[in-house]
């Protein structure tokens, strides 16, 4: 059935979890012209059974599940449905969503939470004609900017089966998004136009993998730990500012130019972890912080001021417990905004990127220094939001 044309029938979509659940049914090379003839009902997964029983109440006749529909072994034909996925669920009459299953043997039908059994009306007037609408639970909407930070967070926390996926299917919904709103150019996961505000994430991935998953910049999320991703809401000022923003078709994996404040520091894991507690030394010889910052637990040690904070690693780069501290023992922190306050009496959190030389060439054109980001850092300051004055290094940098 075509379904790049207007006069194509109503079909519906399924969107699912595969998990753990694998069928002898999935298209390959092998068993394209069998399952072409016909697949036995009973033989699918109980989430297939379902969204078919559902789609024929709703008197359609045509229902696109990928499981299906693309050939797995085939990357042709991959790429090609990959290109048109978006077009696909946009046309489709209506998508049945089987979000509640961890895997296509769940089916569609769990046990419903009372949010879900309430019913709510809704009266829509159009001139002297009023309409009553019933629903049983409301999902807000995206707004244009997509990918909104809520929609990356909700999509980078589920378990996919495939995580090298993610890129190609964002790909699809944002040429669907250029198409309708213009805009601009989007690479990596991010919507060039507005990459200065996409820099505040932290991953909340527990057990990391080693090194970055996939290459790309690391200033993007889409290139750390596959895994739930956590967008920060901060204040921002004038911290730091991106000079170019990469939004070329030219050279996609051309670095951010930034101006910043950047501060020579330590951070000591409280615990061998990938995210956590720790305390953030900054070393007054070089780049000092303000002791204005202190949390009252200085060093007696030396001159150094330690103050109290939390690291989020993008990936894991440490080999031990060991290696993990001294690859953090002198590290670069770039400010990027002040945090909430956390219903706290006094003070505000400083947050931004841990970042380190980036691997030959270490200096790029005209002396500018190139940095790789490799964590998120917040810590703990007495000064308010409102007061607060930081001291460091202002700067021209690559990110890369």
């Amino acid at each position: 059935m075509p379904v790049d044309t207007e006069s194509s029938p109503k079909y519906a979509c399924l969107s699912h979890c595969w998990g753990r659940t694998r069928s002898r049914h999935n298209t390959h090379t092998e068993n394209l012209a069998a399952n072409k003839v016909g697949i036995p009902l009973s033989e699918l997964p109980k989430t297939f059974q379902d969204a078919i029983e559902i789609a024929r109440r709703l008197d359609l006749h045509f229902l696109w599940i990928d499981f299906l529909c693309i050939v797995e072994d085939s990357p042709s034909g991959w790429e090609i449905h990959v290109e048109a996925m978006a077009f696909i669920y946009e046309n489709a009459h209506t998508t049945l969503a089987a979000g509640a299953s961890a895997d296509d043997d769940g089916g569609f039908f769990a046990d419903a939470h009372d949010r879900v059994l309430k019913s709510n009306r809704l009266e829509l007037k159009s001139g002297p004609q009023v309409y009553s609408l019933y629903f049983r639970h409301s999902v807000a909407h995206p707004d244009a900017g997509w990918p909104t930070r809520d929609l990356v967070a909700q999509y980078s926390s589920r378990n996919l089966t495939f995580p090298q996926d993610k890129l190609p299917a964002l790909a699809g919904l944002a040429k669907a998004f250029q198409r309708k709103f213009q805009m601009g150019h989007y690479a990596h996961g991010v919507w060039m136009s507005s990459a200065q505000r996409q820099l505040a994430w932290a991953s909340r991935v527990k057990k990391m993998p080693f090194h970055r998953p996939r290459c790309g910049p690391s200033w993007s999320w889409a290139y750390s730990s596959d895994g739930q991703i956590e967008w920060k809401k901060l204040m921002y000022r004038d911290y730091y500012a991106l000079l170019t923003s990469g939004d070329s078709t030219s050279n996609e994996t051309e670095p951010l130019l930034l101006s910043g404040l950047l501060l020579t520091i330590s951070v000591q894991m409280l615990r061998y972890t990938e995210q956590g507690t720790c305390y953030v030394i900054g070393h007054k010889h070089q780049t000092p912080l303000s002791n204005a910052h202190l949390t009252k637990k200085n060093d007696s040690s030396g001159p150094d001021i330690k103050l109290v904070g939390e690291f989020s690693a993008d990936y894991k780069f440490w080999a031990s417990e060991k290696d993990l501290q001294l690859k953090l023992q002198h590290v670069t922190f770039a400010i990027l905004g002040m945090g909430a306050e956390d219903g706290l009496n006094k003070g505000a959190w400083v947050a931004g990127l841990i970042l380190r030389p980036a691997h030959d060439p270490a200096v790029g054109k005209d002396g500018v220094e190139r940095y790789e980001r490799f964590g998120w850092l917040r810590y703990w300051t007495e000064q308010s939001s409102d007061g607060f004055e930081s001291e460091g290094t202002r700067t021209k940098f690559l990110l890369v």
